[in-house]
């Protein structure tokens, strides 16, 4: 029993030692206790039979060594490799998780899980509803730390579906997420009634889940207000309780939100004919987007998909500024940042949707500076990338975009039918999306038919 016990305050030791070594981001350390333990352990005959619970949560804790060095690397081989052995790692404590009915345990070691695998296939549609299995899994646990997990977990769905395509529901409704947001809201406030910041990102989330239904220029002004109120109230509180980079963490995505709001306004007032106010609103966008570019930097913040994101905002605000104002030299500009983004990023996410988008805006922008044959390049290297993604949903917005886009070059080098073939795609995702015959957005596809057609 004594014997037991030391060997149970061993594992509890040794998981601690490894929990710090993650946290500090020491990855080679981790792996290299162990390594050590491990030998130990086998020389002594403690065998995982014995300690179901202990070695199961050293798997897990491991895995996510592994999961932490597949982000980090550059190395498209040493990705693989460290992918690989993470899904092994986490397996095995699954598996034994399962053996001994630990769901907390085991609904913690699927949530990394399921982020690692959409890390790969990016496919939200799958981690959602991934995600709401593993609901079910840890609903039931009352204790703290069992709906302390169920609160984050209903977070971060509500959070990947407010950042989804606008063609793509996810498998839930906006309903289902303000339900969501509701169950979170009341966890949060049994558990931790004094925790302010808690309280503002359940406004934060509120917003952004209000973002995605917005569709008038006096629902953007309102969520405007709502956001810069939720700012102001961070930058009050870090200035009493000031810590570096705070306030930047708290709010990168408040930004985020910003510009995309600025950006819509832009676009209802081009639509209107009133180029100034557009482009006003257009630069006040871009500002926000830059902004929380370097939020993310200051704060160490998660990296290539957000950063990705961004870039593809900024193009897309480069390209309205230039439809008011014909300015090839800022189409020039950010032609030569995306450039440096999609080789720098393409070694790291390969398959990822976005690299297909950056490169999808490197072809139109080549195709507004005359350079159709870099246009083309690009097209095809977004069409390739797009055609291997799994999530159907998630691209059908990228695929729209990208057909549209297409046939502008494919005119431009005299593809007519090509052109029109892609034009067809277009205009049969529009239809399949709900839109309407006589909707404006296809009867503008259907005027660009008419005008790719070989003259």
């Amino acid at each position: 029993m004594v014997e037991n016990e030391a060997f149970k305050m061993y594992f509890k030791t040794l998981e601690k030692s490894i929990e710090a070594k993650i946290d500090l981001n020491e990855l080679d350390e981790a792996i290299e206790l162990y390594e050590k333990a491990k030998s130990f352990l086998t020389k002594m005959g403690i065998t995982q039979k014995k300690c179901k619970q202990e070695y199961a949560t050293i798997y897990a804790n491991l895995s996510i060594v592994y999961m932490n060095k597949f982000y980090d690397s550059d190395d498209l081989a040493q990705r693989g490799h460290y992918y690989d052995l993470a899904l092994k790692l986490m397996r095995k404590g699954e598996r034994i998780f399962r053996q001994i009915e630990d769901t907390y345990n085991l609904a913690v070691l699927l949530i990394h899980k399921a982020d690692l695998e959409l890390m790969v296939d990016g496919n939200v549609t799958k981690w959602i509803k991934k995600s709401n299995r593993l609901i079910k899994i840890i609903k039931d646990d009352r204790s703290r730390r069992g709906q302390e997990i169920y609160a984050r977990l209903l977070t971060s769905i509500v959070s990947r579906y407010c950042s989804s395509s606008c063609l793509n529901d996810c498998g839930i409704s906006h309903k289902t997420a303000k339900r969501y947001l509701i169950e979170i809201n009341e966890i949060n406030s049994r558990l931790h009634p004094q925790n302010t910041n808690l309280k503002r990102e359940i406004v934060k989330l509120d917003c952004m889940l209000d973002l995605t239904l917005a569709t008038s220029i006096v629902e953007y002004r309102s969520l405007i207000k709502r956001l810069e109120r939720l700012m102001l109230e961070y930058k009050q509180q870090v200035e009493m309780d000031y810590n570096e980079g705070l306030y930047e963490r708290y709010t990168a995505d408040i930004q985020n939100c910003l510009g995309m709001l600025y950006y819509r306004i832009g676009v209802y007032y081009k639509s209107i004919k009133n180029h100034k106010k557009a482009i006003d609103f257009y630069s006040k966008a871009e500002d926000c987007y830059y902004d929380t570019m370097n939020f993310i930097a200051k704060t160490g913040g998660p990296g290539a998909l957000e950063i990705l994101n961004i870039y593809k905002n900024i193009a897309s605000v480069r390209l309205n500024k230039y439809d008011c104002d014909n300015n090839a030299e800022s189409i020039e500009t950010i032609t030569n940042e995306l450039t440096a983004v999609a080789e720098r990023f393409e070694k790291i996410i390969p398959r990822d949707i976005l690299i297909a988008e950056i490169y999808e805006s490197l072809g139109r922008f080549n195709y507004i500076l005359n350079e159709y044959d870099k246009s083309l390049s690009y097209f095809e290297r977004a069409e390739q990338i797009i055609e291997s993604y799994e999530d159907d949903n998630e691209k059908a917005e990228s695929i729209y975009w990208l057909c549209k886009d297409y046939s502008l070059t494919l005119v431009a080098v005299g593809e007519y039918e090509l052109a029109v073939e892609y034009l067809n795609i277009a205009r049969d995702l529009l239809i399949d999306f709900g839109y309407e015959e006589e909707s404006e957005e296809v009867l503008e596809i259907d005027r660009r038919i008419e005008k790719s057609k070989r003259p």
